[in-house]
């Protein structure tokens, strides 16, 4: 959600508070979802997320932050610790 606020694109977040609720309402009704506010930004968010895929696939390991040294897990595009982006 937040790679595509950064790309200002608008989106909302529904079931973000729904956890709470698992075992009292269907498992398939529990998962989080991240909705476009605009169909018009459907193209450019299918561009986003097929380029992270690609990266994800290429950058699919831990990685150590070249600004402060931190350890970093490969989900991570900055690091978790000074914001520096990913090499």
């Amino acid at each position: 959600m937040q790679m595509l606020q950064d790309a200002g694109i608008p989106v909302l977040l529904k079931n973000d508070f729904i956890q709470g609720a698992i075992g009292e309402i269907p498992a398939v009704d529990n998962d989080i979802e991240v909705w476009l506010v605009d169909d018009e930004w459907r193209s450019r968010a299918d561009a986003l997320l097929a380029q992270w895929e690609a990266d994800r696939d290429v950058h699919g390991y831990a990685w150590v932050c070249t600004e402060c040294g931190e350890d970093n897990e490969a989900e991570f595009g900055v690091c978790w610790s000074c914001q520096a982006s990913r090499p």
